[in-house]
């Protein structure tokens, strides 16, 4: 009845006939919008919801669970995790006693939901980088970029993979393989295109 709640006065725990706050077995369920400042969550925190806004310092001790998309410096994401600044700079620290450091890993299986282990095959795309500059109408142009791809048949403990660098001739915005590294190591480099823009021909070292 909020009668635990320091400075919450029990009907604002309810709009109407709708409880905002339920407990559970595991901590508490809000329903509504929340405003906090500096605000402190000794559990995990699960964000849903088309858009939610935290501009205070939030700190959740075991995770923070986000269902949707996360924006930082832009207020409508459309992608998973979108970063927009004067100065859009990714940095991560790993604080180790030995001798690894921070890793940057992208993943892919053949699956449709999360979690799921559905094995790639030969030529699938495991991890791309892309480097894209605004244009005049958005920044959606590719200027180059780096596939990882499967390079042979994956299997148990199996990924043999390749390693391919694109550039963008002048006039479009789509990309043409430059080099490749294969699973066996050895480097090929493209002569150019032919008439249908495709790769045509590779010299391997």
């Amino acid at each position: 009845d909020g009668s635990q709640l320091t400075g919450i006065d029990a009907s604002s725990l309810k709009d109407g006939n709708n409880v905002k706050v339920q407990a559970t077995a595991t901590g508490a369920t809000v329903t509504g919008d929340i405003s906090a400042t500096n605000a402190t969550f000794s559990g995990n925190l699960t964000v849903n919801g088309t858009t939610t806004t935290i501009d205070t310092a939030v700190t959740a001790v075991d995770s923070l669970a986000v269902e949707g998309n996360v924006g930082i410096g832009i207020t409508n994401p459309t992608n998973k995790l979108e970063v927009e600044g004067s100065a859009s700079v990714a940095r991560f620290v790993g604080n180790r006693t030995d001798a690894l450091g921070p890793r940057l890993s992208l993943a892919k299986s053949r699956g449709s939901t999360s979690g799921s282990a559905t094995i790639v095959q030969d030529g699938d795309e495991i991890g791309q980088i892309m480097f894209k500059g605004a244009d005049g109408t958005d920044a959606s142009s590719t200027g180059a970029a780096i596939i990882a791809k499967v390079n042979g048949t994956p299997g148990v403990n199996d990924m043999p993979g390749a390693l391919t660098f694109l550039t963008t001739n002048d006039g479009t915005n789509s990309p043409t393989e430059r080099l490749r590294i294969t699973s066996t190591g050895k480097c090929e480099v493209y002569k150019g295109t032919s008439a249908t823009g495709k790769t045509s021909g590779s010299e391997a070292f």
